[in-house]
């Protein structure tokens, strides 16, 4: 078995080159203030055509470049984006059960049970087996799943916080509000629906 941590899900894959099929090239200033006529190869005038109006191919496309961002920021601790969410919620409500740990963190029940074997395998969580039913098991961070998570702290929070900056404070605001807004409006179509308050 491969060293190489296996992505944990679709949404862990590495975002695609520039350019690569299904994804449009990105603009070297990313400021939204070069105009069309300054693009002589044309692609971002079909790009402005129609795909600024889908939301769903905005929503992938800045989850692609989040991915890229934490990937730039925490790459030297080896921990992907979902093992990062599932070792954040095993510190903040220790003990939750698979199932639980899946739903607190929005995903299905299988890829939580792969991605804690994993962590487990690495000494970061620890996971036992509940006393009402033998087929579940509760899962803790470890000391050293504590430690790292601390140490990721603040390369994970530079990630986040570099993929809204080219928004004013204001802005961010609103930006989070309104995607807070449209996660609780559609939480139940979600693959694996988050667990709401």
């Amino acid at each position: 078995m491969s060293d190489k941590p296996a992505a944990d899900s679709v949404d862990d894959a590495a975002p695609l080159p520039p350019g690569a099929a299904g994804t449009a090239p990105v603009l070297e200033d990313s400021t939204a203030e070069k105009s069309v006529s300054e693009d002589p190869s044309g692609w971002a005038t079909e790009w402005a055509a129609g795909l600024p109006g889908r939301p769903g191919f905005l929503i992938r496309r800045l989850h692609q470049i989040h991915v890229a961002l934490f990937a730039e920021e925490c790459g030297g601790f080896n921990v992907t984006p979902v093992q990062y969410s599932i070792m954040s919620a095993a510190a903040l409500q220790p003990g939750l059960d698979q199932n639980e740990l899946a739903v607190a963190v929005g995903v299905d029940r299988t890829t939580l049970a792969n991605v804690a074997a994993r962590l487990e395998a690495r000494g970061l969580v620890r996971r036992e087996r509940t006393p009402k039913d033998r087929r579940l098991k509760r899962v803790f961070l470890t000391p050293e799943g504590q430690a790292l998570l601390e140490s990721m702290a603040r390369p994970a929070a530079r990630a986040h916080q570099r993929t809204i900056e080219a928004l004013s404070g204001a802005e961010r605001q609103a930006f989070l509000d309104s995607l807070t807004r449209l996660v609780l409006a559609g939480n139940a179509y979600g693959r694996a629906p988050l667990r709401m308050g």
